[in-house]
């Protein structure tokens, strides 16, 4: 009896990741609208036009620690995280990767697990604070590119994100984080995007990727410092529930003190509905990629937009339990 609960657990807990979401970029049927100048080229149906607009990606790799159904918050206010609660469904050292597909179910080979029962109202995740995206699409307004030695490679409507350096979400440069030293591309004049205008390039499509080394973007910064607890930061209502994070070092329990030692991000969601695990449950949990891109531009550009980067956004996780 216990194999068969073990193996219900498995299968409708890890084969349920996948994305179903929405764009805030202005497309024009599938043709994303960069015509609105060169320094301020797309329009985000949130923020208006400028130099970024938040979008789908294709692909989005997330790597997992640990992912655990808890009775208690984890990420106390003005406390240290607190896993004494938590029944855990992953609790790795090396983790699992999992690439979310937009279009399609995405499988997580994760081991066997058991679950206690109980109700919980807390769903945890600790993942890499590298994540990273591979994109793709046609724009309307040719869009320009660095290369990797700073030259413009030339105007293209067809473009794809390239592996040509490591960003940080405050664009800050030479930051050495645990996942290797940051650049900012609008100085160094790179881009981790290249266009062209031959439409099948973009199957040469890389993943890039992105350290999240501050959550509170609007008060922290690598240069600044980190706030209290790991910059701890309530991210409001996404997916199931109120969703809180904290920055942890590479042991995973010890709050991250600067962008140097920022290596996971600790994502606890409260659920608005509170689960009930049976031995005979089915869980299913799946995350939506909902405006998981930031699409970047050179907002100094003069003759034709110019890409930047892929920025990560998070995306949104759902969970619920059946009999």
């Amino acid at each position: 009896m216990v194999k068969y609960i073990i193996y219900l657990l498995k299968l409708f807990l890890f084969l349920l990741i996948y994305s179903n979401s929405y764009a805030t970029c202005t497309y024009n049927g599938t043709v994303l609208d960069t015509s609105n100048g060169a320094g301020t080229p797309v329009n985000d149906s949130s923020e208006g036009v400028g130099d970024q607009c938040n979008d789908m990606p294709n692909f989005y790799s997330l790597d997992f620690y640990r992912m655990s159904l808890c009775s208690a918050n984890v990420n106390p206010v003005g406390g240290a995280a607190d896993f004494s609660s938590c029944t855990d469904m992953l609790n790795v050292d090396t983790p699992i990767n999992a690439v979310i597909n937009r279009t399609a179910e995405t499988s997580l080979n994760a081991p066997d697990f058991t679950l206690q029962s109980g109700t919980y109202g807390y769903m945890v995740a600790i993942l890499s604070s590298k994540m990273g995206i591979k994109h793709s699409f046609e724009v309307n307004t040719a869009v320009d590119t660095y290369d990797s030695g700073s030259s413009l490679n030339g105007a293209g409507i067809y473009c794809w994100t390239k592996n040509n350096f490591l960003s940080t979400i405050t664009n800050e440069p030479g930051v050495v984080t645990p996942h290797g030293t940051t650049v900012n591309g609008g100085i160094s004049d790179i881009s981790n995007f290249e266009c062209s205008n031959t439409a099948s390039d973009v199957s040469n499509a890389e993943f890039t990727y992105e350290a999240i080394s501050v959550l509170d973007g609007e008060g922290s910064s690598c240069t600044g410092g980190l706030g209290a607890n790991g910059d701890r930061v309530s991210m409001g209502l996404l997916g199931t529930g109120l969703t809180t994070g904290r920055l942890l070092q590479d042991d995973g329990e010890t709050n991250a003190t600067d962008c140097t030692n920022s290596a996971k991000i600790l994502w606890v969601i409260e659920l608005t509905n509170p689960v009930t695990i049976t031995p005979t449950s089915q869980i299913t949990m799946f995350f939506k990629t909902t405006d998981s891109v930031s699409i970047d531009f050179d907002g100094g550009a003069i003759v034709n937009p110019i890409l930047l980067k892929a920025g990560a956004n998070p995306p949104q996780a759902y969970i619920s339990a059946s009999e």
